[in-house]
């Protein structure tokens, strides 16, 4: 019979001896870096960790949760009136230090094998739904902060887009987000106009409309790009970046599905700065919220919260890769298995098809030390530019 693979986080070893967990296959680690890769590489059963850690002035926690969606976690802590209503889900239970070797490890014997989760409810609005002076004409989309529907007031169409329901409580969120949008004047960012609440219940955001398929879906159809439509689309999703970074705002989500194209007309725009942030905005990050998608994400992502706009270079690297190649350098089904890679794993080239000078710019883009990536999205567009 296999083990249970347990990993344990905390500074006091002699709180877990090892005759304890005899039965066990167990690792003790007391750094951030050493959980994070721990986790990714050996895959516990069960996480063990001391909340009272803490690492870049945030418990360590909060780095587990950023890689770690199912594996369930025991969380000790040395606050007596620490309640366990008011952890993420991952988190099944809590003692308080001194902890008593029975009832830890009855938790061990009793921790469901993975966590979970109950899908959200979507915010639907039917056709002819009144928001404000808009009705509502049809449902656009749906991304990773909310629904986007079209609607007019009868002089000009708009779109409108309301937040998921486990964003309603999350005022600081939907105001960052409504400010940011309003705040950026560029034509390859979509423009802000105001924003409400819905029935004293949803909050919602009007923007400006622009109806074209995102380029995943593009992607979906014709499987790559040829190599000048990906160097004019890269180019111009640079542009809107840049106008942003110099706000000091970074997106921290640009993937396929968040950047739209209509090839006829020529235009890129970048939607969906839901979870983008300025520096100054670490406080508001939320317990247990992957900040990003995996696919797309920068290492330093994964490990810290001391990030920057050059977190949005390494994913418009992928993004580019993606472009050509029909699928992202680092992919899987499993999370863990791409954040692993993106930490770990050097780009790799299927084929011959791609031309020297363009693999040197992505591979560039997708340097996992940040200081050897392009440091701007200005110079992004200036080498692009000089391709024959």
């Amino acid at each position: 019979m296999t083990k249970k693979t347990i990993l344990i986080v905390d500074d006091r070893q002699d709180y877990y001896p090892k005759e304890l967990f005899e039965n066990y296959r167990f690792y003790v680690v007391s750094n951030m870096m050493g959980a994070i890769k721990n986790i990714l590489l050996q895959r516990p059963r069960l996480i063990i960790v001391n909340i009272n850690l803490y690492e870049d002035n945030v418990s360590i926690l909060t780095h587990i949760l950023k890689v770690n969606k199912d594996i369930p976690i025991i969380a000790v802590t040395g606050d007596n009136n620490a309640n366990i209503d008011n952890f993420p889900q991952q988190v099944i239970t809590v003692f308080s230090k001194p902890i008593f070797t029975k009832t830890l490890i009855e938790a061990i014997e009793t921790a469901p094998l993975r966590i979970e989760y109950k899908k959200q409810e979507e915010n639907t609005l039917a056709k002819g739904k009144k928001i404000d002076n808009y009705e509502v004409i049809k449902t656009l989309g749906s991304g990773a902060s909310g629904t986007v529907y079209k609607a007019t007031d009868g002089k000009r169409e708009v779109a409108i887009k309301i937040l998921k329901a486990q964003f309603n409580n999350d005022m600081k969120r939907f105001s960052r987000e409504t400010k940011y949008l309003m705040a950026i004047d560029h034509p390859n960012v979509i423009k802000g106009i105001y924003a409400c609440q819905l029935d004293n219940e949803f909050y919602y955001i009007v923007m400006e409309i622009f109806e074209a398929d995102h380029l995943s879906k593009h992607l979906s159809r014709q499987d790559v790009f040829s190599l000048a439509e990906a160097i004019f689309i890269i180019g111009e999703i640079a542009k809107g970046m840049a106008a942003a970074h110099k706000l000091q705002l970074i997106h921290r989500d640009l993937k396929p599905s968040n950047v739209l194209y209509d090839r006829r007309q020529k235009k890129v725009k970048i939607i969906d700065f839901g979870i983008a942030k300025k520096p100054e905005d670490y406080s508001l990050t939320t317990e247990g919220t992957a900040l990003g998608t995996p696919a797309f994400m920068a290492p330093e992502q994964i490990f810290t919260h001391e990030i920057d706009y050059r977190v949005d270079i390494y994913s418009l690297g992928i993004i580019f890769y993606n472009l050509i190649i029909g699928n992202p350098p680092f992919d899987g089904r499993e999370d863990h298995v791409v954040m692993r890679a993106q930490m770990y794993d050097e780009v790799s080239w299927p084929n011959d098809r791609i031309p020297q000078n363009i693999r040197s710019i992505i591979e560039k883009m997708l340097e996992k030390n940040r200081e050897k990536r392009f440091q701007s999205m200005d110079e992004i567009e200036n080498v692009l530019k000089t391709i024959k």
